[in-house]
């Protein structure tokens, strides 16, 4: 996974997962820019009244609305709800002549220039300098972003999906030259105060809005092939808890048969092997991909074996490809979606209470909203969800005493 020729551009593709950041090993995730951040809350908007509380919140044609469990209901209730600030009201004046370092993992990627994108609105609102650094996909790539940003004397570091553990030395090094750290899209708690915590992903929301979704989409009737990358914290965490919830929330619907996937597999060996699981299991109704990355090959298998009318696709992600499928409904029926731009500026925000010496509060860390994405709710062409409706750079500058 560290190489960086052809390993190293499947990894990009594979950057499409995750809002900012999914593929943790190497990989980063995203969110949009303003300009689409705008767009999106205009478009996917429309649809919010009728989405947040009414009978047809599950989204996707053919969906049965009879004798919906209620947990499932509430479940999906929320996860079709507008975006709302549920952030720290606690005043945060932004701290002066501040320099932040974004460290990420693939520049390139779509997930990662996204991330940047919000860092970008975020540095220019509070005033700071900040410099973004491409990790180009390997432990080695980060450690000598890490090298960077202490030689040039920032005040403190972003990572957009950096495994901390995958960079020992260049944690120690922060942490000797007295620079804190948040990273984004990642599973491993702190250790030894080499970062503060962690920002973007709540993994067992996003897997029970996933299993809400088919058990409702599906009246209860979901066989799935469970399509697993064990490779990354975020995507394996996921799946876990999928598992469990699909049961409780869904007891009749079935997982039958377990696959894993590496993205290495992703340009060649994807298809094919999906093709393998579909014709094993005549009887799966619903593919679970652990990200949105991996959705195009699994509909190319779909539409080999001419099931493009029995067989959907659920995944993660919000990305371009997967948003473009929802909206021609075409194999793919959901996806679950992060705001990350928002993540940057959460991440920023916890920066500057640390420069302040402010007690971080707890819901300083989850401040940014998930969405399920369908048919029915889909985003406008170009866009991505972001939460705009709930003000979030408002909310902020307000906070920083910048508005």
């Amino acid at each position: 996974m560290n190489g960086i020729s052809k390993a190293g551009r499947i990894c990009l593709v594979a950057q499409l997962v995750l809002a900012t950041a999914v593929l943790v090993t190497a990989c980063g995730g995203g969110s949009s820019s303003s300009s689409s951040s705008s767009s999106e809350s205009t478009g996917a908007t429309e649809n919010e009244t009728k989405e947040a509380g009414g009978e047809e919140e599950a989204g996707g044609e053919g969906e049965s609305t009879e004798g919906g469990d209620a947990k499932v209901e509430e479940i999906l209730s929320e996860a079709f709800a507008p975006a709302k600030w549920e952030g720290p009201t606690e005043k945060d004046p932004a701290a002066k002549g501040k320099h932040v370092a974004l460290i990420m993992t693939f520049a390139a990627a779509e997930g990662e220039q996204l991330l940047q994108d919000g860092a970008e609105t975020a540095t220019k609102a509070i005033g700071w300098k900040s410099t973004y650094i491409d990790g180009k996909g390997t432990p080695q790539g980060y450690e000598a972003g890490i090298n960077q940003a202490i030689t040039e004397g920032v005040d403190g570091v972003v990572f957009g999906g950096i495994t901390p553990s995958l960079v020992p030395n260049g944690m120690k090094a922060l942490k000797a030259a007295g620079i804190p750290v948040v990273v984004q899209s990642n599973v491993e708690e702190p250790k030894e105060e080499l970062w503060l915590g962690n920002v973007g992903y709540d993994t067992e929301r996003e897997a029970e809005y996933l299993a809400a979704f088919l058990a409702k989409e599906s009246n209860g009737e979901a066989k799935i092939a469970l399509i697993e990358d064990k490779e990354y914290g975020i995507v394996a965490q996921r799946a876990e808890k999928f598992k469990p919830l699909l049961e409780e929330l869904c007891p009749t619907c079935e997982i039958v048969n377990e696959t894993d996937m590496q993205v290495t597999e992703l340009e060649t060996k994807l298809t094919p092997k999906i093709s393998g699981v579909l014709q094993a299991n005549p009887d799966v109704n619903y593919i679970y991909a652990p990200y949105d990355a991996a959705v195009p090959p699994m509909v190319a298998a779909i539409k080999q074996a001419g099931l493009t009318d029995s067989v959907k696709i659920v995944s993660y992600g919000g990305f371009k490809q997967s948003t473009e499928y929802l909206r021609k409904k075409e194999v793919q029926n959901a996806t679950v979606a992060n705001a990350t731009q928002w993540q940057a500026w959460e991440a920023y925000d916890v920066l500057n209470r640390t420069f302040n010496e402010q007690e971080i509060p707890e819901n300083a860390w989850a401040t940014d909203p998930i969405k399920l994405l369908t048919w029915e709710n889909a985003p406008e062409a170009g866009t991505y969800f972001e939460g705009d409706e709930a003000e979030f750079e408002k909310h902020y500058e307000e906070l920083w005493g910048v508005k």
